[in-house]
């Protein structure tokens, strides 16, 4: 017997099937065998409506001593399983039927097999182990689920927060995709005013469920001793606390166990939190942020940053500038500018000075050839 060869599918294989599977027969069960070189069809059964019974009926004259094809479809019609049933039988057989396997698919359609299954014995060809054999079997660690959760609760907490921003963004006509603007509740500002007033040096804010607003815990005095009690370590929060009298200071704790999407909607409302208690009045010294309560000493020893981040309305700070160099309204005096040009390195005064002689000159564009040891 040659295995090289395609074998022929015979035409009341090849008009059945196409029967079936264009809905002009209820056929539902095909079982084929290769003898002497070509395909036969064994046996076909119509359909019930109930697939396990069906299968399992189908399938119970399956021997141990002869390989076959099975062919099933469920309740899409047009959907094939194609099953290869190839028991303890000679090698050679086995053989045949491998090579045999691609010729019949070919033939009948490979469109139209949306499955492929393999089964050794005869306890194995039941419907219960088909459905078995198509179940994804999980071998991740418990390890490697968490962690897909998480990037995946981030991810969720990101797509949301980007959409909050989007609409905030539309509302306003400021662009971008960084911050999301979460307002202080009305109750929040009362809090707030406690501190400024001094009636009170410490109070929490959180963002509220709905995450439409940000709330507040009753504005509270506090010593430094208390101030670990006070810092919540499951969630993210936010705190304004009085060192003393109009020295504010902005803490930020994201603990390391906190849920993602909450770590995600905090961290991206974090800058309209800080501008919103800016804009309050409150001139921050300071911004900390810390992940643990045993962090805040530190955080409140440390020095402040050189750039006032609360500061959002204060004018920048001209490094190098005279006094009296720049003018009201901002601008900058032409002795200032001067000076920037003379104390530039010798390439920048060719550059800047190249077609600048005096007000009122007229002047002509020259290309400009830096020195040999300009770079």
């Amino acid at each position: 017997m040659s295995t090289s060869s395609p074998f022929p599918v015979s035409d009341d294989i090849l008009q059945e099937f196409k029967n079936s599977t264009e809905g002009s027969s209820n056929v539902s069960f095909f079982q084929i065998q290769v003898k002497d070189e070509k395909f036969i069809l064994v046996s076909q059964q119509c359909g019930t409506g109930d697939i396990q019974a069906d299968f399992n009926n189908f399938c119970s004259g399956a021997s141990n001593n002869q390989a076959s094809f099975f062919l099933y479809r469920g309740n899409n019609r047009k959907e094939w399983t194609f099953v290869t049933f190839v028991p303890e039988v000679p090698i050679k057989e086995r053989m045949v039927y491998a090579s045999a396997k691609g010729t019949l698919k070919d033939k009948l359609g490979h469109n139209n097999f949306v499955k492929e299954l393999h089964f050794t014995t005869t306890s194995e060809l039941t419907y219960s182990s088909v459905k078995e054999s198509e179940r994804v079997i999980d071998t991740r660690s418990d390890f490697e689920k968490v962690h897909e959760k998480v990037l995946k609760d981030e991810d969720e907490a990101r797509n949301e927060a980007e959409k909050q921003h989007t609409a905030s963004s539309k509302a306003s006509g400021i662009g971008g995709y960084h911050t999301v603007s979460i307002p202080l509740s009305s109750a929040a500002i009362t809090e707030l005013d406690k501190i400024k007033s001094g009636s009170a040096n410490w109070v929490q804010l959180m963002i509220d469920d709905s995450k439409e607003n940000v709330v507040a815990e009753s504005a509270k005095t506090i010593s430094n001793a208390d101030l670990k009690r006070e810092i919540i370590m499951n969630e993210p929060r936010f705190y304004i606390y009085a060192k003393t009298p109009n020295n504010y200071v902005f803490i930020y704790c994201c603990p390391e166990k906190s849920p993602p999407k909450l770590r995600m909607v905090y961290s991206t409302s974090k800058p309209s939190m800080i501008d919103q208690i800016v804009k309050k009045g409150f001139t921050l010294a300071k911004k900390a942020e810390i992940t643990d309560s045993n962090e805040i000493d530190e955080a409140l020893s440390a020095p402040a940053p050189r750039a006032n981040f609360g500061a959002s309305n204060a004018a920048p700070k001209q490094y190098g500038a005279p006094r009296g160099g720049l003018q009201e309204g901002g601008g900058q005096s032409k002795a200032y500018r001067q000076s920037v040009i003379h104390g530039a390195n010798p390439l920048a005064q060719m550059m800047m000075n190249n077609g600048t002689a005096t007000e009122g000159a007229t002047t002509k564009k020259k290309i400009v050839i830096p020195p040999a040891n300009a770079w």
